[in-house]
């Protein structure tokens, strides 16, 4: 496959306002088609690639934390499936965690002080929680839920 190229942020293109497309069989061959989102009706469209790239030339993998009672257990540890040898290349975490009535999402900035990514290996994202701590509470001990998410950034 050949190389993709970056799409120039101050691009429309890069702004939803237009699909681009390639041939397989010609990677030179780029076929662009405007489209105001809103004239469709939707926000987005998924295209089925495993992998997503930001402005910077980024992928990134947004991951369920899965089954996590934050009350009792201050370790959790998700498997994270990058591709082989992409940890290494990891540029930054984002961290989504949900309360157990999945009522209210904490961001990166309201759970940092309580929740910190511990580290990435080849396989898992350690997280780790603060004792004492807003999570370390009831109101994050159903451990039959998902108790959020991982958005992994790497090159």
């Amino acid at each position: 496959m050949a190389d993709a190229q970056k799409v120039i942020s101050a691009n429309p293109i890069n702004q939803c306002s237009a699909v681009v497309g390639y041939n397989k069989t010609d990677p030179t061959s780029k076929h662009i088609l405007s489209v105001d989102k809103t004239q469709l009706g939707i926000n987005h469209i998924a295209s089925g690639n495993a992998e997503r790239y930001d402005d910077y030339g980024l992928r990134r993998k947004t991951i369920e934390i899965g089954s996590w009672d934050m009350d009792t257990d201050g370790i959790k540890k998700v498997t994270h499936d990058l591709p082989p040898g992409a940890w290494a290349n990891t540029r930054s975490v984002d961290l989504a965690i949900q309360n157990d009535s999945q009522d209210f999402i904490h961001d990166d900035n309201d759970a940092e002080a309580d929740v910190a990514i511990s580290g990435v290996n080849s396989t898992q994202v350690v997280l780790s929680r603060t004792p004492s701590g807003k999570f370390d509470d009831a109101a994050y001990d159903d451990s039959a839920i998902n108790r959020g998410w991982l958005t992994v950034w790497y090159e």
